[in-house]
């Protein structure tokens, strides 16, 4: 349906007739009707037209847990854009070192700090430019080898001298661009250092782009004039590459950083504007989003506040945290359509949609082989690139007031231009023919347009959707800038930081190329492993992106290669390892005594538009075989994520910074699994029984750290068959093997899965926590997995804690679902597994119990659980946890599900007897002397200590009086003497408040020595004492009973009496 209204003298306009001749034409080329439905208004749209990445991370939403304010994930990379909305508001804590080394803290938002007008003047001059060009390549990947080329070699203050020799400006600035033919993600731009005669890279190209053809870029500011520099590019595929690289020195200008005042960690507290409750899911959309700024190593940026000179950080941010506060769907101005047509070649389809200047226009389509294009005053002003699923284009309003027309415009894709050897082979730019299934189109809420207030976004249930949030949208953030330095810091500080931050987890999408040097023992050289060991030790799990090497050998590198981390390899939307992704050979540890081995998990990175290049590592020539298919999808929306904005652009309140962008990488894959790691880390805390429960992050121990790491890892998902064809698809081969829960070297132990992680510490299966004793625990639950991911689980999982026993689990297949339910040819393969939750294997690999292969879609698994002893008995708790193998005749991307029956039964062993609860007292007793004469007065104290509660409150106490020696009942705490017995009873109790801390209770008598004559001397026994339970417990568990209600105590003393009696 058209949104156009027609024209006066009732004819269709131009455009609407090319729309209508579009869709009848193909539809009846292709045999398919072209009438679809009727445009309508949406309160809600299908989560298929989302980013998949929220799609999946709804699913742990939707058990509680989005993350805690009151913690925060921590990323070091190119810094933070925190005026993004889905990154901001920032608190105003800035984090820093002082003289002593010692980490401080200011809060910048008390203070009158005086930052630069980012309109203020930054005056930059070129002092020089340096240019390069060549070929470099081809690498030997599967060795492990890079192939690179010096492209300049220079000192600043040289050059500025020969080439501006009239200027006394001194060079503050590099700047260096590189661009590369076939464009590819695999080349990488360095700038060196000399450093002692060593090479040093002190910056690297990250803001790689291939959907807009942008290079490299680096711009290093506060660099040292006199020192060597050189310009690099490395490439580590088998193939070759020519480049361009234009460079230049410059001064620059104009750029003061501000006078804060900083204090100890304790002078700022970063949380003080939050307000969260455990278990509370809403957060407040205008509370504080980023609540540290770290800034030492000012690599990418100055700036003392949050800011990205690059861009990758705010990018990775926001997959693993973003609120999505900047695309909020405005139902008021949106509209679903299914047109359900065929677009032919150089035909297209539009619809129009009316925008805000401080909005942004939006469309999310289902179709195949099309583009949607945003565009404006005839001008396209965003473009999205071909994709097999959802196609999401976005882009702020350009207009500058008031309200426009922009429109979105879907038209078939076209051949991308050929270059090299593939020109001569395939034409250029062909056009062909696409389908249009679904749309919506409209435009996303503007920040502040709900009542005044910002859109509440992710961090909320319910509400307008938003289509890009992170994975812990609720979760603060904490940037350091900066790559190594910030992370060997972050070892030095790591209590400080996990204590003052509440840090859980640290992304750090960055690593050393095949590691330090080239080979097996890449991180025995750097710093870094010891790094990751203090921050692990400090309480927090680091994540790291495994490398883009297309080979294992990049996945050995500081930090992704060291034990306590997570090293995650990408994937494409179906579960497919990517073609560039690497894998993970063994590196040495930080003691150099052992092998690591990685990657540990897979997780969404998006595929890189580059199939043609990849695909031509097999031939020398670099040339493409003629049978390729053009074009080939590139899934962009996967990892479509913040966009920063210009550091030195002012932006008012009502018009922030608000784009996303889309790139792709093992670097997009680390956050994906640091925002789960974060879920996890929320449900082990709230929900997780204690014997697993994390604490307070400035209480989380190294042992935690590892509990964390494991829940991960043993609840991912192997994907040999499920992702079959989309592992084929990578160059060269390197499909996963199917491990039975192993690591795999190029998915390690599978794909991360959000929901299964949560459930695995959250989820008793059992309902209860049995008891030792004759009662038996049976329960049946139903599971589903499925390959209509991600609306799908690929696995099922809770816990069990049990005391001694038999733990017997089962998985039945029962049928199968969905829409392509007739895909499957037979029963589908479910692996059972049981963990040991308490204790995983070393550095928090998977402890695996108990496991069961069901490839006939039944799998059962028994634990036979030790009961210990009386004073000791035994409790465990297990992961249970089923997971998806292969369906047979369906793959990822089909809509088929398996519906299975587990079965969860305990029986416990016997009860132990009920235990007896004696009384126990400790105290002590002191008298005047040990040698009286006949008829001596000798005064003696009786002191209780300590008795145990559980079967008191209070304890009467009386003590033995030996033969012959009498009490006066006047005088002391007598209640009453017994000459017969010799017991002395006291007035009184000892409570338990008597002798709480370090209380106690004294009674005191005097006793008077036997004074017959001659034939009482002799020695004489005080004691023991004795103490009475008062009104003792009678317990009504089965598992105490009363015991003895006395006990004596305090020892006994013996005297001497001798001679007369000296008495007047």
């Amino acid at each position: 349906m058209s949104n156009e209204p027609t024209d006066d003298d009732g004819s269709l306009p131009r455009r609407t007739f090319m729309k209508a001749a579009g869709a009848t034409a193909g539809a009846a080329a292709l045999g398919v009707g072209g009438a679809g439905s009727a445009a309508a208004e949406v309160d809600g749209l299908d989560s298929r037209l989302l980013n998949w990445r929220r799609v999946e991370a709804k699913k742990a939403w939707d058990r509680g847990y989005r993350g805690r304010p009151d913690r925060t994930l921590a990323i070091t990379d190119s810094g933070l854009s925190g005026r993004h909305p889905d990154l901001g508001p920032w608190n105003g804590v800035v984090a820093s070192t002082d003289d002593d080394g010692n980490l401080v803290l200011a809060d910048v938002d008390s203070q009158d700090v005086d930052y630069p007008d980012p309109d203020a003047a930054v005056e930059i001059t070129e002092l020089a430019t340096l240019e390069g060009s060549g070929s470099v390549g081809p690498g030997a990947a599967d060795a492990g080898q890079v192939s690179r080329d010096v492209i300049v070699t220079f000192t600043p203050v040289d050059e500025a001298d020969e080439r501006s020799p009239d200027t006394d400006l001194e060079p503050t600035q590099l700047e260096g661009t590189l661009t590369w033919t076939p464009q590819r993600q695999d080349n990488e731009l360095f700038l060196e250092k000399k450093v002692d005669g060593d090479w040093e890279v002190v910056r690297s190209g990250t803001d790689f782009n291939p959907q807009s053809g942008a290079g490299e870029r680096i711009v290093a500011n506060g660099i040292e004039a006199g020192a060597t520099y050189r310009w690099v590019i490395e490439t580590y595929v088998n193939a070759s590459a020519s480049y361009e690289f234009t460079g230049a020195v410059n001064n620059r200008q104009g750029v003061q950083q501000p006078d804060i005042e900083f204090g100890s960690t304790g002078s700022v507290d970063p949380f003080e504007e939050i307000d969260y409750e455990p278990g509370q899911e809403a957060v407040d959309p205008a509370a504080p989003k980023t609540v540290g700024w770290y800034n030492e190593a000012k690599r990418y940026t100055e700036a003392q506040r949050p800011r990205d000179g690059d861009g990758h950080g705010s990018h990775c941010a926001g997959i693993m945290s973003g609120t999505g506060q900047a695309s909020v769907i405005d139902y008021r101005n949106t509209t679903y359509e299914e047109p359900r047509t065929v677009v032919l070649p150089t035909e297209f389809l539009e619809y129009d949609v009316d925008v805000a200047a401080d909005a942004t226009v939006f469309a999310s389509a289902i179709g195949d082989n099309v583009r949607v294009e945003v565009v404006y005053d005839d001008e396209v002003v965003h473009s999205t690139g071909v994709r097999t699923d959802s196609i999401i284009a976005d882009e702020p309003a350009v207009h500058d007031s008031g309200t426009a027309t922009y429109t979105i415009r879907v038209r078939p894709y076209e051949t991308d231009a050929a270059t090299g050897e593939v020109a001569r082979r395939a034409q250029e730019g062909n056009p062909t023919a696409g389908r249009l299934t679904e749309i919506a189109y409209g435009s996303y809420v503007a920040p502040g347009d709900i009542d005044g207030s910002p859109p509440a976004g992710a961090r909320q249930p319910g509400g307008n959707q938003s289509v890009h949030p992170g994975i812990a949208p609720n979760f603060s953030l904490v940037s350091l800038e900066g790559l190594a330095d910030p992370t060997l810091d972050l070892g030095e500080f790591a209590g400080a930081f996990a204590d003052v931050f509440n840090v859980r987890a640290v992304n750090m999408s960055w690593g050393y190329l095949f590691g330090l040097p080239i080979g097996a023992a890449g991180g025995a050289l750097s710093d870094i492993p010891s790094a990751i060991r203090k921050i692990a030790e400090g309480g927090m799990l680091s994540v790291a992106a495994a490398g883009n090497a297309m080979t294992p050998a990049n996945g050995n590198g500081a930090p992704a290669g060291m034990d306590e981390a997570i090293s995650v390899a990408a994937t494409g939307p179906f579960d497919g390892l990517t073609p560039y992704s690497a894998g993970g050979l063994g590196t040495a540890d930080e003691n150099e005594s052992d092998v690591d081995r990685k990657p540990d998990v897979t997780a969404p990175g998006g595929d890189i538009n580059d199939y043609a290049a990849l695909l031509a590592t097999a031939l020398a020539d670099g040339s493409v075989p003629v049978d390729i298919g053009y074009p080939i999808p590139g899934n962009y929306e996967l990892a479509r994520a913040v966009q920063t904005g210009d550091e030195d652009t002012a932006y008012e309140a009502a018009d922030p910074p608000r784009d996303y962008t889309g790139k792709g990488g093992t670097s997009m894959a680390s956050p994906y699994t640091c925002g789960t790691t974060g879920l996890v880390a929320q449900a082990m805390e709230e929900d997780a029984p204690g014997s697993i429960a994390l604490p307070a992050p400035g209480e989380t121990t190294f042992d935690d750290v590892m509990r964390l790491k494991q829940v991960v890892l043993a609840t991912a998902s192997e994907t040999v068959f499920t992702a079959a064809p989309y592992h084929a698809a990578k160059s060269p081969p390197s499909a996963p093997q199917y491990t039975h829960g192993e690591r795999d070297p190029y998915e390690g132990y599978g794909r991360v899965n959000p929901d299964a992680a949560v459930d695995a510490v959250s989820r008793n299966l059992l309902g209860t926590d049995p008891q030792l004793g004759d009662e038996t625990y049976e329960v049946g639950l139903g599971g589903t997995v499925g390959t209509n991911i991600p609306v799908d689980s690929r696995a099922v999982a809770g816990y069990v804690d049990v005391p001694g026993g038999s733990l017997d689990v089962s998985v039945d297949f029962t049928s199968y679902g969905g829409g392509n339910a007739g895909q499957a040819t037979g029963a589908p393969h479910l692996d059972l597994f049981v963990y040991d939750a308490e204790s995983p294997d070393e550095n928090g690999e998977p402890s695996v119990v108990a496991s069961a292969r069901g490839t006939d879609g039944t799998a059962s698994v028994s634990v036979d659980v030790d009961r210990g002893s009386r004073n000791d008995e035994n409790r465990d708790t297990y992961y249970v946890v089923a997971k998806i193998v292969n369906i047979p005749g369906a793959v990822n991307g089909y809509d088929v599900q398996a519906n299975f029956d587990m079965g969860v039964n305990f029986d416990p062993a016997d009860a132990f007897p009920p235990k007896e609860i004696d009384l126990d007292v400790s105290g002590s007793r002191t008298d005047d002397a040990s040698v009286f004469t006949a008829g001596q007065t000798n005064r003696v104290e009786i002191t209780v200590e300590d008795f145990n509660e559980e079967l008191a409150g209070a304890v009467e106490v009386s003590d033995q009086v030996p033969d012959g020696w009498s009490v006066d009942e006047n005088f002391g705490d007598v209640e009453s003497f017994d000459e017969d017995s010799g017991v002395v009873t006291f007035e009184g109790t000892a409570s338990t408040s008597d002798v709480s801390g370090d209380g106690s209770k004294t009674f005191f008598y005097f006793a008077e020595a036997p004074d017959e004559g001659a034939d009482d001397t002799g020695t004489y026994t005080f004691g023991p004492a004795e103490a009475t339970a008062v009104d003792p417990e009678s317990f009504s568990s089965d598992n105490r009973t009363r015991g003895s209600t006395s006990e004596e105590f305090g020892g006994t003393d013996t005297n001497t009496v001798v001679g007369a009696s000296t008495n007047v």
